[in-house]
């Protein structure tokens, strides 16, 4: 959402967030099948952090400060998390 990009977090659906072990702090992030990151994670409120490069990258966020969101998809397991970004239209 706008909100969570001015935040710079990402939000989890707590169906993948439940497949992390409870001591993992940060998790490896494949998004696209070709770009890997490392977001931290919040468990306590369901989100990524450590996320501002992979925002710009996928021009979630400008250089101007303009937001705009972008729906995704996830696919996930205890070490590897995989976001396909859908491409607007």
């Amino acid at each position: 959402t706008a909100n969570d990009i001015r935040a710079r977090i990402v939000s989890v659906p707590s169906s993948v967030m439940k497949q992390f072990d409870i001591a993992l702090k940060s998790v490896s992030v494949i998004v696209n099948d070709k770009d890997k990151y490392f977001f931290n994670i919040n468990k306590g409120r369901n989100y990524f952090g450590g996320v501002t490069t992979f925002l710009r990258d996928y021009n979630m966020i400008s250089d101007e400060g303009v937001i705009t969101p972008k729906q995704s998809k996830y696919d996930a397991d205890n070490k590897i998390v995989k976001i396909y970004i859908e491409e607007q239209q």
